[in-house]
């Protein structure tokens, strides 16, 4: 004897609602997702970073304290050398880097003692 009834089954009330929760879910997850990205460091901003360090190194062994701009790829470091306020003979090295939009990616600053004490 074959037994005839009714299916079980989920109605469409029930089915946009799972749907709904569903898409609620993907949107949370996309939004966290860009603020992360958002939030770390870029390819332009780590190769800023390293760049500035090495810039840095290679004027203190240059010497030489004057203001300058300088181009690198597509980076603009522009330095400025100012006297401490608070140790004499000591001057703070201050290099910015920038895209070539104008954007300030990176920021270095340091205590400089010079050779002459100026």
């Amino acid at each position: 004897m074959v037994r005839v009834g009714k299916l079980s089954g989920s109605s469409i009330v029930e089915t946009i609602v799972a749907v709904l929760i569903l898409l609620l879910s993907f949107a949370a997850g996309i939004s966290l997702y860009n603020q992360v990205m958002l939030s770390t460091y870029s390819d332009v901003k780590l190769r800023a970073n390293l760049e500035q360090a090495f810039v840095a190194d290679s004027l203190l062994s240059a010497g030489g304290f004057e203001d300058q701009v300088l181009e690198r790829g597509p980076l603009r470091f522009e330095l400025d050398y100012k006297p401490s306020e608070a140790y004499p003979g000591l001057l703070v090295m201050q290099l910015q880097c920038y895209d070539r939009s104008g954007t300030k990616l990176s920021e270095f600053r340091r205590m400089i003692k010079t050779d002459d004490g100026q």
